[in-house]
C-alpha cells in the first residue's frame, strides 16, 4: 500500500521535483515477492518500472540488481523458460548499453538451478547439462565470464538424481569426475557424493523396472554396484574440514533412503554398513 501511495504521488510530480521511489525502491518489493515464490508479481513490477523509465522517469533506470532479482524470482519457481528468458534479455541490455555487464557464472547458473527445480525428470537433467556445457564453451571461448562453480555442477547432478534416465548414474559421475579436474579444480562435498550415490541408486531402480534384458540389467547393477562401493570406500577415506561442511546426518539420511530404494539386491545392507548408516 505504502509503495502505491508512492506511486500515485510520482505520477503527479512537478518537473523539478524529486521522485519518492527509484529503482531500489522497486528492487526490494521485487525480492519481497522472489522469496514468496511469486514471479508474475516480480515481474510485473518489472515492467511497470521499465514503463516508467521509457516514460522518462530517470530514477527507474534498469541496473543489474533488477535484471538478477527477476531472473532468480522465476529461478526460484522452477520456471527454466522464464528464466532463459531474462537471462536473454540481459544480454541485449547490455549489448545495447543499458546493463553495466554481461550475465557471469551466477545468472547462467540460475537457469540449470530452474530445471532442477521444474520437476521435470529426465528433460530436466539433459537440458540442464546442455546448459552446463553452454557455459563451459562460453567460458573457455571468452565470451563471458561463466565458468561453472561447484552450484552449476550440484544442479546437473542433483537433477540426474531425480532422473528416470537409465543412465542418470554414469552421467553424475562423470560430472563428479569432471569438476575435479582442471580448468574447474573444484572440491566436491558430502551431499555432492551424496546426489551421486543417489543418481546411482536410482538409476539401479529404473533399470528393473525396464524391457532391458535380465541378462543386461543384472550386468548393469554389478557394474553401478561396483561404481557405489568405491565411491563410499572414497567417503570412508575423508577426514578433516570435509565432514563439517554439510549437515552430516541429514545427508546420511539421504544415502540411507537412496540405498533403500535402489535396485540393489543386497547392496543396501553392504553400503549401509559401510557408512555405520544402520
Amino acid at each position: 500500500a505504502i509503495f502505491r501511495q508512492a506511486q500515485e504521488k510520482d505520477e503527479k510530480l512537478g518537473e523539478n521535483e524529486v521522485p519518492l521511489l527509484e529503482t531500489n525502491s522497486y528492487n526490494t518489493l521485487m525480492s519481497a515477492y522472489a522469496n514468496r515464490k511469486m514471479p508474475d508479481s516480480t515481474e510485473n513490477l518489472f515492467h511497470e518500472l521499465v514503463a516508467g523509465y521509457n516514460a522518462g522517469n530517470e530514477a527507474l533506470r534498469p541496473n543489474i540488481s533488477i535484471y538478477v532479482t527477476r531472473l532468480q524470482a522465476w529461478a526460484k519457481a522452477g520456471n527454466p523458460e522464464m528464466t532463459s528468458l531474462v537471462l536473454h534479455e540481459m544480454v541485449a541490455a547490455h549489448e545495447s548499453g543499458l546493463l553495466e555487464r554481461k550475465p557471469d557464472t551466477r545468472e547462467f547458473t540460475a537457469v540449470l538451478q530452474a530445471w532442477l527445480r521444474s520437476n521435470r525428470s529426465t528433460l530436466a537433467a539433459e537440458t540442464a547439462e546442455s546448459g552446463l556445457r553452454q557455459m563451459m564453451h562460453f567460458a573457455a571461448t571468452n565470451q563471458f565470464d561463466c565458468t561453472p562453480n561447484i552450484y552449476s555442477f550440484m544442479a546437473v547432478i542433483t537433477s540426474y538424481a531425480r532422473s528416470d534416465s537409465l543412465n542418470a548414474g554414469t552421467k553424475a559421475l562423470s560430472l563428479l569426475g569432471e569438476l575435479q579436474q582442471a580448468p574447474y579444480n573444484l572440491a566436491p562435498n558430502f551431499l555432492t557424493y551424496a546426489e551421486v550415490i543417489t543418481a546411482i541408486c536410482r538409476s539401479s531402480s529404473n533399470v528393473l523396472k525396464s524391457n532391458m534384458h535380465p541378462n543386461q540389467q543384472n550386468q548393469f547393477l554389478q557394474e553401478q554396484e561396483s561404481v557405489l562401493i568405491q565411491l563410499i570406500h572414497e567417503l570412508q577415506s575423508k577426514t578433516g574440514s570435509f565432514w563439517t561442511q554439510t549437515r552430516t546426518d541429514d545427508v546420511l539420511r539421504k544415502i540411507e533412503r537412496a540405498l533403500a530404494s535402489s535396485g540393489f539386491v543386497a547392496q543396501s545392507e553392504q553400503s549401509a554398513s559401510y557408512l555405520h548408516l544402520e
